[in-house]
């Protein structure tokens, strides 16, 4: 998930001066790629990492600075040294990041506030942040497959070009494009932001209540449908986005689903698992996973084809033993299964 839908509360809700901060480029290796990002609060207080935790002090330094004088840096961080004199205090980590420093203004939270809505839509949106370092011009500007929707367009980038390189970003392996500014020594960052993915839950047993936790906290959106209300309630899932109550028949008709979202069955019930299992096949989701053996899922199946996106038993063979080992399965499988699919740019 992006770091972006973290910062919305912060950004969007508090009065605090703060600053953001960007991965833009990376070599070597590194503990966070490109796009990622972190908030530095007016108080010192950090929303997120970028790093083990070696860089987190100095970049409060830098952002003290970045709010005294209301302007953008950057700052490259070289961590391949094995000494003390290197960044990171000899982590040797084989690897160096430039990070963009800028102050959270007014301007940021109209942006923040129109990529939240869109993304809020379930559309995922690519950011152009151009940097000069001649005039110390720093802009962003937003896209979603149907063009600009905040910002400016990106100066120096022509109308015919944009779509190769909004094409490159989605298909890139990161998410994200450094290019080189042909005008001077600046350059572009684009960064493709997903929506916010998406976990439906059918069964509200007291297993379902650890994944639904879990998946919470990784930064999915979750819901529980289920026929029975005393068990499918805030009360045993507070975590949740939405509880949905129905009968089997109306619980798939309660939702649209998305080509990138992910579900699970797990009613314990077998004519109610064979229902849901039949109806779900229906649907192009990305990730489908049941609980129970192979050969139960093949009775449930009957004539249908084993199809490419039904994961049963459901999670990662990792030896998974009580319902929370079993979320954590659940969840690396499906995290596993996302990063193999390829971006969409709708």
């Amino acid at each position: 998930m992006s770091d972006i839908y973290t910062f919305f509360p912060y950004i969007l809700q508090m009065n605090r001066p703060s600053v953001f901060v960007k991965i833009v480029q990376t070599e070597g290796s590194v503990y966070r790629k490109e796009g990622s990002s972190m908030l530095i609060l007016e108080n010192g207080d950090q929303v997120g990492m970028l790093s083990g935790g070696c860089l987190e002090n100095d970049l409060s330094e830098q952002a003290k600075n970045v709010l005294a004088t209301n302007e953008h840096r950057l700052i490259t961080y070289d961590l391949r040294s094995v000494d003390d004199l290197g960044w990171g205090k000899g982590a040797g980590c084989n690897g160096s990041f430039t990070l963009l420093v800028e102050p959270v203004t007014l301007e940021t939270k109209q942006a923040f506030l129109a990529l939240k809505h869109i993304l809020d839509q379930n559309q995922p949106v690519i950011s152009i942040t151009y940097v000069s370092k001649q005039n110390h011009e720093c802009q962003t500007s937003y896209y979603t497959a149907n063009g600009l929707f905040q910002g400016k367009e990106p100066t120096g980038i022509s109308s015919s070009q944009l779509p190769m390189y909004l094409n490159q970003t989605v298909a890139s392996k990161s998410g994200c494009l450094f290019l080189p500014s042909l005008d001077d020594d600046g350059f572009y960052f684009f960064h493709y932001i997903a929506p916010k993915p998406r976990l439906f839950i059918f069964g509200a047993g007291k297993d379902t209540r650890f994944l639904s936790s879990l998946a919470t906290k990784i930064g999915f959106s979750v819901f529980v449908l289920d026929w029975r209300e005393a068990y499918c309630n805030r009360y045993f899932f507070p975590d949740a986005n939405q509880c949905i109550v129905a009968s089997p028949s109306e619980l798939t008709a309660k939702v649209s689903f998305y080509p990138d979202d992910s579900i699970v069955i797990m009613t314990h019930q077998f004519e109610q698992d064979h229902f849901l299992l039949e109806t779900l096949l229906s649907f192009p989701i990305h990730y489908l996973g049941i609980l129970g053996p192979r050969t139960r899922t093949e009775r449930l199946l009957g004539n249908h084809k084993y199809p490419a996106n039904l994961h049963s038993p459901v999670g990662l063979p990792i030896g998974a033993e009580g319902p929370e080992e079993i979320a954590i399965s659940i969840m690396a499988e499906i995290i596993q299964a996302k990063h193999k699919r390829m971006r969409t740019w709708r």
